[in-house]
């Protein structure tokens, strides 16, 4: 009796460790902030939390005829994202794209399927991705510089407006290994903000010069665009109340 009793009690330890597969480790903070027009993500590295669904969210929701879809993007690797890219592209959705000049090629291996989606014709790619300007509605910019904007623009069946914008690169460096953040808002106001500075940046018509002031779901939110608007003096005066000197 005494055999089997250790016997039954082995068997309960060696089942009681070997689980068929550990559970999704608990977030070590709260990841989400949801608004009725803003939603706040932030990165739990090194966990695939949910802040690239939003992104690809907006990304889908832009639809054929109620405008463009515009995407702003320092960095695109990530292939949920680029995929997402090319179905609005194949689905007829007015697709325009911003990027950064540089030749680096993992970090930016996006441009190019963006660039291949958008125009089959243009052929010579290697050599489009060291171009200042390169084609109608694809351009990579600043190259003496950095282009570090990452935001996207769209426009819904409903004609609501849509901006995704934040600290992430669109890479899986962006999202799984860094401390970043990305805000949705569904504002029009905001979202005019971010179209007039985009057609500056993919046309260059005039940039948006001045602080913009918005206000959505009774938060108050000015809106400066570097280097023309935001320098490190605007920097240092707007965070000096919230930093010990």
């Amino acid at each position: 009796m005494k055999k089997i009793f250790l016997l039954i009690l082995f068997i309960f330890i060696i089942f009681s460790c070997t689980t068929p597969g550990e559970p999704e480790p608990e977030p070590k903070y709260n990841t989400e902030l949801h608004l009725e027009h803003i939603s706040v993500y932030l990165t739990d590295p090194p966990n695939d939390v949910k802040m690239d669904d939003a992104l690809i969210n907006v990304i889908n929701s832009a639809t054929t005829g109620e405008g463009n879809l515009d995407i702003c993007f320092y960095g695109l690797n990530r292939e949920n994202v680029i995929v997402a890219i090319e179905n609005a592209i194949a689905n007829g959705v007015h697709v325009r794209f911003v990027g950064n000049n540089d030749s680096s090629e993992s970090y930016y291996d996006g441009y190019r399927r963006r660039a291949q989606a958008l125009d089959t014709y243009f052929t010579d790619l290697d050599r489009a991705i060291n171009l200042e300007s390169d084609f109608d509605d694809f351009k990579l910019i600043n190259s003496g510089a950095i282009m570090h904007n990452k935001f996207v623009l769209a426009v819904d069946n409903n004609n609501d407006k849509w901006l995704y914008m934040g600290t992430t690169n669109c890479t899986d460096t962006g999202f799984l290994n860094n401390n970043n953040n990305s805000i949705v808002f569904q504002n029009t106001d905001i979202y005019n903000v971010y179209s007039t500075q985009f057609e500056h940046l993919l046309n260059d018509t005039p940039e948006v010069s001045t602080v913009n002031c918005v206000t959505i779901d009774g938060i108050k939110i000015e809106i400066l665009f570097a280097p023309n608007v935001m320098d490190s003096e605007k920097a240092m005066h707007i965070l000096r109340p919230f930093v010990n000197t």
